[in-house]
């Protein structure tokens, strides 16, 4: 037969070894200022010796939170990547907060009222959008969940809709980044291969292109542009209409690595070198470009630094609304970082 379970040390546990009151105990463990030093060394060495933890559920009933943030994200891309990720779950642990997850698929309705009741039913106090389409809808939805429900909302992209704080990638910035660089390489017909057509980082990167290519008096009309999916299929294919329609060209910023190396591909495959007759940039700087054949020039962005942005935000705004204040955050626009490889 097992033996019972060990007794869970408790507060009172901890004031009967050293020697002092509940209350003591309770200002040494919320780090109150309000305790003598020799008494918070005894009561410490007392927490360090019975091995006692500070039970975080009941402290947070009794304080009347959850300690949890939600989070609306795209379902076909979790939390936006890892490393995103790994910047908002090592940030929301160093605030106390608990991560819950709301998965938005590709097939699925535009998100409603019914899409965030359970995150606002289980007491969120804070909510990361991750969801980025050029629609009003979110910006209806959000502003019930700020306003109707004093929920407060920080995020991830930077999209003419959402209307709240953003921790976001300069998307734009880096349309213009990877063009220079090509033009400040010699390269004079530039062609972008982008993203979807609709999704809003693919529009300002195109935006950024066209506004390089214009500044240097070069074409960036309709025909030096085909929208792609993201993926390298995608790549490949704008790679060959573009080669169809202008004959040729001699630079293609991809509207990420993974269009950039389906385009490569297709250059591989009709005969040309790289960077010789045509240069490639892409953005995102993913796992592996560094690999490419050649080694894919791209714009970097940093992830983990915006996760970790977007939840000191939010933290921000809970606090300040905890004290009945209203806060005016400014935005955090993460700057795009040129790295340079054999394929430009």
């Amino acid at each position: 037969m097992s033996s019972p379970s060990k007794r869970k040390v408790s507060i009172k546990d901890v004031a009967a070894t050293a020697g002092v009151s509940l209350q003591t105990v309770s200002r040494v463990v919320n780090g109150s200022e309000e305790v003598a030093s020799a008494t918070r060394e005894r009561v410490q060495a007392a927490i360090d010796s019975l091995g006692y933890r500070r039970n975080e559920l009941a402290r947070n009933l009794i304080q009347g939170r959850s300690r949890t943030l939600g989070v609306v994200c795209a379902g076909q891309d979790y939390l936006g990547g890892r490393q995103l990720n790994s910047g908002i779950t090592a940030e929301a642990e160093a605030f106390g907060y608990a991560l819950l997850i709301r998965e938005h698929q590709p097939d699925d309705p535009e998100p409603d009222d019914r899409f965030v009741q359970g995150l606002l039913d289980r007491q969120v106090e804070g909510i990361l959008w991750m969801l980025a389409e050029r629609h009003t809808a979110h910006e209806a939805l959000i502003r019930r969940i700020t306003e109707t429900h004093g929920v407060p909302v920080v995020a991830l992209v930077r999209s003419e809709s959402v209307g709240v704080p953003f921790s976001a990638f300069d998307n734009f910035g880096a349309g213009v980044m990877a063009t220079r660089h090509l033009i400040e390489r010699g390269r004079r017909r530039i062609v972008h291969i982008a993203g979807p057509e609709h999704a809003w980082d693919a529009q300002e990167r195109l935006r950024g292109w066209r506004h390089a290519m214009e500044e240097a008096g070069l074409p960036a009309d309709d025909s030096h542009l085909v929208f792609g999916n993201w993926g390298p299929e995608g790549g490949e294919a704008g790679f060959l209409t573009l080669r169809e329609r202008l004959g040729g060209f001699d630079a293609v910023f991809a509207g990420n690595d993974h269009t950039a190396l389906g385009a490569m591909s297709a250059a591989h495959k009709l005969g040309l070198q790289i960077p010789g007759d045509v240069a490639f940039i892409g953005v995102d700087d993913v796992k592996g470009s560094g690999w490419y054949v050649p080694p894919l020039s791209t714009i970097r962005r940093n992830r983990v630094e915006m996760g970790r942005q977007a939840v000191r935000m939010l933290a921000r705004l809970i606090e300040a609304g905890r004290a009945g204040q209203t806060l005016a955050l400014p935005d955090y626009l993460c700057a795009p970082e040129l790295i340079l490889r054999e394929s430009s």
